[in-house]
C-alpha cells in the first residue's frame, strides 16, 4: 500500500516534513517487544493514523507485548532446565539423553 498521497495531505496539514518509518508486523512486534525505545515513544503519543485505526494499533501492540513475555518466560523455563549452562543442548534434555 502507498501512503505516499496521504502522508503529503498530512505534511500539509501540520506544516512540516514527516519521514516515515516502516516496519513489518513482525518487525513491529520484535522490536515493541524489546522494548524499543522509537516504537514505545510512538505509542506513548499522540498519533495521526493514515491507514488503520488507533485501536487496531494498540491491539496489535498488546498482542506483541504478551507474546514478548511468553517468550522471555519460555527462555527463563530453558535456563532453568539447562542449569544456565551455556551451550548446553536443551534437545537432549528433552529427549532424555544424558547433558
Amino acid at each position: 500500500m502507498d501512503i505516499g498521497p496521504r502522508l503529503r495531505k498530512v505534511e500539509k496539514a501540520v506544516g512540516r516534513q514527516i519521514n516515515p518509518t516502516v516496519f513489518s508486523l513482525d518487525e513491529f512486534s520484535r522490536n515493541l517487544g524489546l522494548k524499543n525505545h522509537f516504537l514505545r515513544t510512538v505509542m506513548r503519543n499522540k498519533k495521526i493514523m493514515l491507514v488503520g485505526t488507533e485501536d487496531e494499533l494498540e491491539t496489535i501492540a498488546r498482542g506483541a507485548e504478551g507474546a514478548h513475555a511468553s517468550d522471555e518466560q519460555t527462555r527463563a523455563r530453558c535456563q532453568d532446565i539447562s542449569g544456565g549452562i551455556p551451550g548446553r543442548s536443551l534437545e537432549k534434555h528433552y529427549r532424555n539423553e544424558p547433558g
